[in-house]
C-alpha cells in the first residue's frame, strides 16, 4: 500500500509538470507513439496605430485580430513527432470613426518536426529541436488592395529552427527556446505602393526568436506560468521597379507573458495566456488552447 501511495505520488508530480509545460507552450512536450495530439485555440490581438494624412491630420486606428487554430500532433517515434497548424483568421481593421475593413480567410499554414534526442529525467534537462516550415496559404499583402481589404498571411515563406530547454528545479519548472527563423525573400513582385513606386522584390529580415520563464504548480489541478519573449529582426531591404533599392533598420520588440493551466478532468485541460508588448505597450493578445488525446 505505501509502495502504490508512493508510486500514485510520483505519477501527480509528472502530471502537474506536464500541465506547466502545455501551459508554456507546445515547444516544450512531445506526445508518446501510439497517441494522437489535436489542439484548439482561440486568439484576439489587438495593436492601436496612428496614421498621418494630408495636411498633417492625424487618424487614430484600431486594429483587432481574432485566429481559430488548429493544430495536429502525430508521434512518429517516443521521440520524434511532425504537427500540422492550419489558422482561421478574422480581422477588423477601424480607421478614425468611419472608415473599417473586415476579413475572415485562412492563414498561414506551419508543418513541423520535434525531436527529443535524450531522455529526461534526474540532473539532465528536457532538450527538444524544433523545425518549422510555413508556407504562406493565408491572402497575401501584394494580392490586395490596401485601401479596402486586409492581409491574413505573410506572402512568403519562412523556415524556423528552434531548441527548447525545460527542468525542474522543486519547487518550480523553468524552460527557455532560442531560435533563428529564415524568411525567403519575397520576389516577382507587381505590387503598386501609395508613392507610385512599383515593389519588385522585398526581403524581410530574418530574425532571433529568445523566450525564456519559470511555472509553479498551485495545486495538483491549476498551474501558473511566467515569461518573457525577445525578438530581433535583421535589416530588410525593399526593391523597386524605379530608383535604387531602400533598406531598413534592424528592429527588436518584447513582451511578457502570464499564463495558467486547468485540469478540468484527466483527459481535458484549458490553458489560457496573457501577453503584453512592453516594447511600445501598446498590443495586447489574450489566447485559450484546449489540447486533446486520443489513444490510436
Amino acid at each position: 500500500e505505501v509502495r502504490s501511495a508512493l508510486e500514485e505520488s510520483e505519477k501527480e508530480e509528472q502530471e502537474k509538470q506536464e500541465d506547466i509545460l502545455s501551459a508554456a507552450g507546445r515547444n516544450y512536450t512531445l506526445l508518446r507513439k501510439g497517441k494522437l495530439g489535436l489542439e484548439y485555440k482561440l486568439e484576439y490581438a489587438y495593436y492601436p496605430y496612428d496614421v498621418i494624412r494630408e495636411q498633417n491630420i492625424i487618424e487614430h486606428n484600431s486594429h483587432h485580430n481574432i485566429t481559430n487554430a488548429f493544430t495536429l500532433e502525430y508521434p512518429l517515434k517516443n521521440n520524434l513527432s511532425f504537427e500540422a497548424l492550419i489558422p482561421f483568421v478574422y480581422e477588423y481593421d477601424k480607421t478614425g470613426a468611419k472608415n473599417s475593413k473586415e476579413v475572415s480567410d485562412f492563414g498561414d499554414v506551419d508543418f513541423g518536426l520535434n525531436y527529443q534526442p535524450f531522455k529526461s529525467g534526474g540532473g539532465f534537462p528536457s532538450i527538444i529541436f524544433r523545425s518549422v516550415l510555413t508556407c504562406p496559404m493565408g491572402r497575401s499583402p501584394y494580392d490586395i488592395n490596401p485601401d479596402t481589404e486586409l492581409a491574413t498571411g505573410s506572402g512568403g515563406y519562412a523556415l524556423e529552427g528552434s531548441v527548447s530547454v525545460s527542468k525542474p528545479v522543486d519547487p518550480v519548472m523553468v524552460f527557455g527556446t532560442l531560435g533563428y527563423v529564415y524568411k525567403h525573400p519575397i520576389r516577382n513582385l507587381d505590387y503598386k505602393l501609395q508613392d507610385g513606386s512599383t515593389l519588385e522584390r522585398y526581403d524581410r529580415g530574418d530574425s532571433i526568436e529568445l523566450s525564456m520563464g519559470l511555472g509553479y504548480a498551485l495545486s495538483y489541478k491549476t498551474s501558473l506560468t511566467l515569461g518573457y519573449s525577445y525578438t530581433y529582426t535583421f535589416e530588410a531591404k525593399r526593391y523597386f521597379k524605379e530608383g535604387e533599392p531602400k533598406s531598413y533598420p534592424t528592429r527588436s520588440s518584447g513582451s511578457i507573458s502570464i499564463g495558467t493551466s486547468w485540469r478540468i478532468s484527466r483527459t481535458l485541460k484549458i490553458n489560457m495566456s496573457l501577453g503584453i508588448d512592453i516594447t511600445d505597450g501598446h498590443y495586447h493578445s489574450l489566447s485559450f488552447r484546449f489540447p486533446f488525446e486520443y489513444n490510436l
